[in-house]
C-alpha cells in the first residue's frame, strides 16, 4: 500500500482510536510513523516547510489521551470510553516496540500547526526579551513563555523546576500568565467532531492537516499546561 494512504488510514484509527484497525496496520516498529500528505492549501494556511507531515501513533494516542482526559472520570460515556480506549492502545503498542511513553517530549516541530496564517519564529523575539528585562522581568519566566509555546515539555520543565514564574505578563501586565494563556487553546472543536463520531456517526468535513492542528492544540492545553501549573 502507498505508504500516504497508509498514512490517512493510520491517522483516521489513531485520532479516533479504532483499535482493531490500528492492530491490523501496525506490524512493525516502522508502521509506527506515518506521513501526512501537506496540500498547498495547508502549506499556506499553516507555513508547513514540506509537503507532508510526520508523525508517530504514539504521538498521536498521546494527544487523544491528553485532550480527553477531562472526560477521564465524567459522565459522558462515549468519550471517557473513547479515553481509556486510548491508554489501552498507548500501553500495547509501548509494551509490543518496547517504548519509554513516560518521558517528555519536545513537540517543537509541530509549532506550526499553532498558527494559522503566521510564520513568527518566537513569541517573544530577542529585542523584545531585552526591553522585558530593562524593565526588570527575569530572563527565565520570559524563556518559558518561548518554550511553552514551542511546546517543548523538557524545556519547560527544566525552568520550572528552576524558579520560573509561569504567571508573567510583560506584554499587558495581566494578571493571567502569557504562558498558561498560550497553551490554553478551547478544545471545542476536536472534541464536537470526536463526539459526533462516537455518538451520532457524523465523519468530520475536515482534511488530516487541520484535524491534527485542532488535536496538536488541544492536546497542548493539557500537556504542557500541565508542567506550567506545578507547584516545585
Amino acid at each position: 500500500m502507498d505508504r500516504r494512504y497508509k498514512g490517512d488510514e493510520c491517522f483516521y484509527a489513531a485520532y479516533f482510536v479504532q483499535k482493531d484497525k490500528l492492530r491490523s496496520l501496525i506490524a512493525t516498529h516502522e508502521d509506527l510513523l506515518i506521513r501526512i500528505q501537506v496540500w498547498e492549501k495547508d502549506a499556506r494556511k499553516y507555513f508547513w516547510p514540506t509537503y507532508y507531515i510526520e508523525v508517530s501513533v504514539i504521538d498521536l494516542l498521546s494527544w487523544v489521551t491528553h485532550s480527553l482526559y477531562r472526560y477521564a472520570t465524567g459522565e459522558e460515556e462515549g468519550m471517557r470510553r473513547k479515553y481509556y480506549d486510548a491508554v489501552e492502545c498507548l500501553e500495547v503498542l509501548c509494551d509490543k516496540f518496547e517504548i519509554n511513553n513516560y518521558k517528555l517530549v519536545d513537540y517543537s516541530a509541530f509549532r506550526p500547526l499553532r498558527h494559522v496564517l503566521s510564520e513568527e519564529d518566537e513569541y517573544l523575539d530577542d529585542d523584545q526579551i531585552a526591553q522585558y528585562i530593562s524593565e526588570g522581568f527575569r530572563k527565565i519566566d520570559l524563556d518559558l513563555i518561548n518554550y511553552a509555546e514551542r511546546g517543548n515539555a523538557p524545556a519547560c520543565w527544566k525552568l520550572i523546576k528552576e524558579g520560573a514564574n509561569p504567571n508573567i505578563d510583560p506584554i499587558d501586565g495581566l494578571e493571567r500568565g502569557v504562558a498558561i494563556d498560550i497553551v490554553d487553546y478551547s478544545p471545542s472543536f476536536y472534541c464536537f467532531f470526536l463526539d459526533n463520531f462516537v455518538q451520532k456517526g457524523i465523519y468530520p468535513n475536515m482534511g488530516c492537516v487541520d484535524m491534527l492542528a485542532d488535536l496538536y492544540k488541544t492536546a497542548m492545553t493539557d500537556y504542557i499546561g500541565d508542567i506550567l501549573k506545578y507547584k516545585a
